[in-house]
């Protein structure tokens, strides 16, 4: 008997992992600093920028690592498992890109100016 005989409906996941995959504790402060935020506008970009970059420096001082990964389900022989601190940096560093890609110079230069961001 193989595989496919005893699961014949499984279907492998073919959409890339999420912040959801990754964290299964409701309580992580990513979750709280996520809701918190909301859904990311030009508005936000000061909040989101002012936890990137204190999350980016908390990233370099506590990586994640490499595990053995469960080949069967279809990860790498050596999987890495990011730290909660980089996965937080991964999703603002998403919002951040989705603002900019979705404004104007010119509105981001106003927002720039008026919460005095460098850039």
């Amino acid at each position: 008997m193989n595989e496919k005989d005893l699961f014949p409906d499984y279907q492998p996941k073919r959409i890339p992992d999420t912040v959801y995959d990754y964290l299964k504790i409701p309580d992580s402060f990513v979750f709280k600093i996520l809701d918190e935020i909301g859904n990311p506008s030009l508005e936000k970009l000061k909040k989101i920028l002012d936890y990137f970059h204190e999350y980016k420096t908390k990233a370099e001082n506590n990586p994640g690592g490499y595990q053995e990964g469960n080949i069967a389900i279809g990860a790498d022989p050596d999987q890495y498992y990011p730290s909660e601190e980089e996965i937080l940096v991964s999703e603002l560093g998403k919002m951040i890109d989705n603002i900019i890609e979705s404004s104007s110079e010119k509105e981001i230069n106003q927002i720039k100016k008026r919460e005095s961001i460098k850039t």
